[in-house]
């Protein structure tokens, strides 16, 4: 059977999805639960609603990987090219640097196959919006084979800074300065072989500066942090000036907690902790499992906690048995400091349906948007989970100071480990303790923090022994 060529959509911007109901049954049409849950969300008083949309595409096969959002309303978006061509049409491109020869048409994809961010001939480009995404400032490339972008962020003046796996012809951009990559190269993994970031002028007419990693990578990301600072995530975490200096030894180590390509993360804009996610291949005894982790580092780089920290054997036991492969996708901090994630899980049995520190507890609010899954086939599952960062329970909306703090009389307890004992001191972000509860309450409503342990010791209460128990 003939397949015709690959060819590429053009790529989609859109600032805010809508999901919108559809239109009242036809005569004789039998209703299911589709047209029930259908109605059931057009009659949600919070929908959300498109602001603005466009498209960028030419003869080439290019997409968007990054973008934001500036004080002025501007929309940087960035993403990379292919190649033969990079020509939206009525958009005039310049390149950046000395451009070099156009690669090939890439080959057409096999079934099942996509375009990956760290493909051979992934050439990044830089196109500014109006804020109603009707008219472009500017749109510019980087010279052919310089390298892809994955991630992009922009400071309060409007200067870009971009991130991507590094080409063979980066050199072409301008001049490049190498940093000492922070683990073995020899040891590291990832598809990149080496990782770039780089500033451009607020109208992406020239680059600042362009500061290169030479190890191996998974797709390199790249946020500001309460201070101004900017975080790079390239196997390992690395601080920077925005003006491209290395900023002392802050460095996140992510070498053996889990495979480098697939490690997400997210900086706190408020206090600078750090966010790792992500899975890697545990087998519970039974089949192959894709375990989460979820990992949250002090500012200053140290392990400060660990969530969904559970190994596959354990999840395995016939008490439990959560087999459902599941990752976290994506890791975002909010304005007002929560961590929300972004989850998936080849079924519903996953652990996220239990408490990030306690897999023997359900998790509070689990609604499904008015949904159910009852039927399928094939049930591939997404997950988005709002953790309160003081108690690490998923916050359920218009969830108050008073259930942060109440839990039922028979839930199992945490044996908590001492913070002195793991060599991690006090823990900054514990609340004070209260003169009016007593120790034990107190525990009840604390999850585990800052534990470097992979398991940890369940005791029923009416189990426990020694002072205080019941």
């Amino acid at each position: 059977m003939h397949r015709p060529p690959a060819r590429t959509t053009p790529t989609l911007l859109t600032v805010v999805l809508l999901l919108a109901g559809l239109g009242s049954l036809g005569a004789g049409e039998v209703r299911t639960r589709f047209h029930t849950y259908t109605e059931r969300w057009a009659a949600r008083p919070d929908r959300a609603a498109v602001l603005a949309a466009t498209r960028c595409g030419g003869g080439g096969t290019e997409w968007f990987a990054a973008g934001a959002i500036r004080s002025d309303g501007s929309v940087v978006a960035a993403g990379s090219a292919l190649g033969p061509v990079f020509d939206p049409p009525g958009v005039p491109v310049r390149v950046l640097g000395r451009d070099r020869p156009a690669p090939p048409a890439p080959a057409a994809l096999a079934p099942k196959e996509r375009w990956s961010w760290s493909h051979a001939q992934a050439t990044g480009f830089v196109v500014i919006y109006g804020p109603d995404l009707r008219s472009v400032t500017a749109a510019v490339r980087l010279p052919w084979g310089a390298g892809g972008i994955t991630s992009a962020c922009c400071d309060a003046q409007g200067n870009i800074y971009l991130a991507g796996p590094a080409g063979e012809g980066l050199d072409a951009l301008g001049p490049v300065e190498d940093l000492a990559p922070a683990s073995d190269p020899a040891l590291a993994r990832g598809p990149a072989t080496a990782t770039w970031v780089a500033r451009l002028t607020a109208d992406a007419s020239a680059v600042t500066w362009i500061r290169r990693i030479r190890c191996p990578a998974g797709a390199p990301q790249l946020r500001l942090s309460a201070q101004g600072h900017l975080r790079l995530a390239a196997g390992d975490i690395y601080e920077l000036g925005t003006d491209g200096s290395r900023r002392g030894a802050n460095i996140v180590q992510v070498e053996g907690r889990a495979d480098k390509g697939g490690t997400r993360f997210a900086v706190n804009p408020i206090d600078g902790r750090v966010a790792l996610g992500g899975d890697r291949q545990w087998p519970t005894g039974r089949e192959p499992y894709r375990d989460p982790w979820l990992h949250i580092h002090r500012p200053d780089g140290k392990l400060d906690l660990q969530l969904y920290w559970w190994n596959g054997g354990y999840i395995g036991l016939d008490n439990l048995r959560l087999e459902s492969d599941s990752a976290i996708r994506l890791l975002r901090w909010t304005d007002d400091g929560d961590l929300v994630f972004v989850g998936w899980s080849d079924g519903g049995n996953s652990v996220f349906n239990k408490q990030p520190f306690d897999v023997r507890t359900p998790a509070p609010n689990l609604g499904r948007l008015g949904m159910e899954g009852w039927g399928m086939g094939v049930l591939s599952q997404a997950w988005l989970v709002r953790l309160d960062s003081r108690t690490w329970q998923p916050r359920p909306h218009g969830q108050t100071e008073r259930y942060r703090h109440r839990q039922p009389r028979h839930r199992r307890r945490w044996i908590l480990p001492h913070r002195r004992k793991l060599g991690l001191g006090p823990d900054p972000h514990r609340q004070p303790p209260d003169p009016g509860k007593s120790a034990r309450r107190q525990l009840r409503g604390c999850p585990l923090q800052g534990s470097r342990l992979a398991a940890f010791l369940l005791v029923p209460a009416r189990h426990r022994s020694g002072p205080g128990r019941r």
